[in-house]
């Protein structure tokens, strides 16, 4: 009947409304969810980058230090005296290697921009344990160490200040240190054998040219 078809069309658009108002508090409860589990996901990866960086910190804290104590025998600071010759090459070696990967780690952990901090957090090591001193220690006074063993440290001594100038910010705790006082001036002092390494020279005219360059600006 006419009076049966007006109720049944008159119910039909409230079971749409119905119907859609369900679809949409689904949709929204959901949506809710994948927020909630994005959340969580994102405090994860937050927690995980820090234990990570955590981690990182503290391997390379370990690397300063063993440097610190390589370099005091190699520089004789311990009173032992020189090395012998096997341990020397060893030794050197070794610092060598120590001071290359410091000074990469830092100088990719202050390109890290999207993670603040990374830099500082990597930096704070090498400050704390004085590292500049030890370079430059190294740097110097051969104190019995052959020639051409001494011109492989200087060299990768020389290589590393002028890595961490350039790839380290103006502002930074590491710019700021390697800057202090008169340390660059006593580094482009230094007296070289430069028969000691093919290397030595062009890095030493590399170090002096960002001083003069960092002067000028």
């Amino acid at each position: 009947s006419i009076s049966e078809s007006k109720a049944l069309g008159g119910r039909r658009p409230h079971r749409r409304c119905s119907q859609r108002a369900a679809r949409s508090s689904q949709h929204a409860a959901l949506s809710v969810q994948r927020a909630a589990r994005s959340a969580v996901a994102r405090r994860r990866r937050r927690r995980r980058r820090q234990r990570a960086m955590q981690s990182s910190v503290r391997e390379l804290d370990a690397l300063c230090a063993r440097l610190d104590r390589l370099a005091e025998g190699l520089v004789g600071a311990s009173g032992a005296g020189p090395l012998a010759p096997v341990h020397e090459e060893q030794a050197v070696e070794e610092a060598v290697q120590l001071i290359q990967r410091i000074g990469e780690s830092i100088a990719w952990a202050y390109g890290q921009h999207h993670n603040a901090g990374l830099g500082e957090a990597f930096a704070q090591p090498f400050v704390d344990r004085r590292l500049r001193e030890r370079l430059k220690a190294l740097l110097g006074d051969r104190l019995g160490m052959r020639r051409e063993v001494h011109g492989r440290v200087a060299a990768q001594v020389l290589q590393t200040i002028h890595i961490l100038l350039q790839a380290t910010p103006a502002e930074s705790t590491l710019f700021c240190n390697l800057t202090a006082g008169w340390y660059l001036n006593d580094v482009a002092a230094t007296r070289l054998d430069f028969r000691g390494s093919d290397d030595l020279l062009p890095l030493w005219m590399t170090v002096v040219k960002d001083i003069a360059t960092m002067l000028n600006k």
